[in-house]
């Protein structure tokens, strides 16, 4: 297909700018993702990397030397044209499986730290308080002193 054949939509361009190209400009990004579409290849089935990170199924798929897929939807308004929904780049990480990890991470962490306290969560320690601003920073004069 030819890139005339392709409407780009502002996420796209967004996504393309942040996961493939950040360095740039928008003017620069949307004619490069222009040019990229059309030297691509449009499949119904998308690359087998990228169906585990798919958020919806999309009409047809434009998979870009297997490291860039643009998921595209029939235009409505536009018979015959394709909307680009957003970009996805090979080894990149989607903003709902980032945000899930994250999740997962932080649960994690904050059960290791309850775990080392005995059991008890940082705002649920038996007396209340905060138990890392009670860890005393010794400096070379006070060990001396305590140490005597």
């Amino acid at each position: 297909m030819s890139s005339d054949r392709y409407i780009l939509t502002t996420h796209a361009i967004t996504r393309f700018v942040e996961r493939v190209r950040p360095a740039l400009r928008w003017s620069a990004a949307e004619e490069e993702l222009s040019r990229l579409l059309a030297l691509g290849e449009a499949v119904e089935q998308p690359p087998p990397w990228f169906v585990d990170r798919a958020q919806q199924q999309a009409a047809r798929y434009v998979v870009i030397a297997n490291e860039i897929v643009v998921p595209l939807s029939a235009s409505r308004e536009q018979p015959g044209r394709w909307l680009a929904l957003t970009c996805i780049a090979r080894g990149g990480i989607s903003d709902v499986a980032r945000a899930r990890r994250n999740d997962i991470r932080s649960r994690r962490t904050e059960a290791r730290a309850a775990t080392r306290r005995g059991g008890r969560t940082q705002a649920s320690s038996s007396d209340g308080r905060d138990h890392k601003r009670d860890r005393r920073t010794w400096t070379t004069r006070e060990r001396f002193k305590h140490a005597a």
